[in-house]
């Protein structure tokens, strides 16, 4: 038979699959628990906020944690290699960033030497377009799967489209296509419009939607998970898991340390604490 002709249909009773698919150690029990990321998943999972509401955290916090038993690999279109390598030694070492410039070069080695222990790799390329970003990760994948992906963030990705939407389409269906590739999910962060902050300013107790996501149609459509933050006040971050493919919807808060640019999972939240 043409090889053309193949049929790439298989019977439902030949595929084999994990009954014990495990959460990947990120260390976001709220996450771990509600099947948001999971070993060999090829999920797309949304992380979106307003600019200064932790995204940028949030991916580097899961990134760091992964990295530490598993692989982890960022794209940085926003930020520069070495500012994502000085927020990666004061995540880890627990070191206030305008602290580490007092430090002596042979302890700033060590907090180095520390984080290389952990397969954590960023890519800071400056007009990464989707297509270079899929071929370097399918590439890297040849000699290591990654546990996880993060691309911070979604919206300055280039494509091949003029038109925003268009674009904003394609990439997020390029980085779907990846996770399947790859067998492994995909981080992306997002930026919300304003539309949020206008129904906060009216009503503190207004949820975020999916509509809050600019460009959200199709983030929405491709998305398995889609995860909203918001930063209450200075030290607490909630956080609305406003789509779950596997799952419940789910809030969770998490308390920040800016200092060092940690988030600390405190749970889900029960109905009684929205308020807060």
């Amino acid at each position: 038979m043409n090889e053309a002709f193949k049929t790439p249909f298989k019977h439902m009773s030949d595929i084999d699959f994990q009954l014990d698919i495990r959460p990947i150690n990120c260390g976001f029990g709220s996450l771990e628990k509600n099947d948001i990321l999971r070993d060999f998943q090829p999920d797309l999972v949304i992380i979106a906020a307003r600019p200064g509401h932790c995204k940028t955290a949030m991916g580097l916090n899961l990134a760091l944690n992964i990295a530490k038993h598993g692989s982890s690999q960022i794209y940085s279109l926003e930020m520069t290699s070495t500012q994502m390598a000085r927020r990666t030694i004061t995540l880890d070492s627990g070191i206030p960033m305008h602290k580490l410039k007092l430090l002596s070069q042979d302890t700033l080695s060590r907090y180095r030497e520390k984080i290389r222990d952990y397969d954590l790799k960023v890519d800071d390329t400056n007009g990464l377009d989707i297509n270079t970003l899929c071929a370097r990760s399918f590439d890297y994948a040849r000699i290591t799967r990654p546990t996880v992906t993060v691309v911070d963030y979604l919206q300055i990705v280039s494509s091949s489209k003029r038109e925003r939407r268009d674009s904003v389409a394609e990439v997020t269906k390029g980085l779907k296509s990846l996770a399947k590739r790859l067998g492994s999910p995909i981080i992306a962060l997002a930026q919300l419009n304003r539309e949020y902050e206008k129904r906060l300013a009216e009503n503190p107790e207004a949820r975020p939607m999916m509509g809050d996501i600019a460009d959200c149609a199709d983030i929405e459509r491709y998305a398995d998970s889609i995860i909203i933050l918001h930063k209450a006040y200075p030290d607490l971050v909630k956080a609305f898991c406003v789509k779950n493919r596997h799952g419940a919807e789910f809030d969770f808060q998490m308390r920040f340390n800016a200092d060092i640019g940690r988030l600390e999972d405190l749970g889900v939240t029960k109905p009684e604490d929205k308020g807060l």
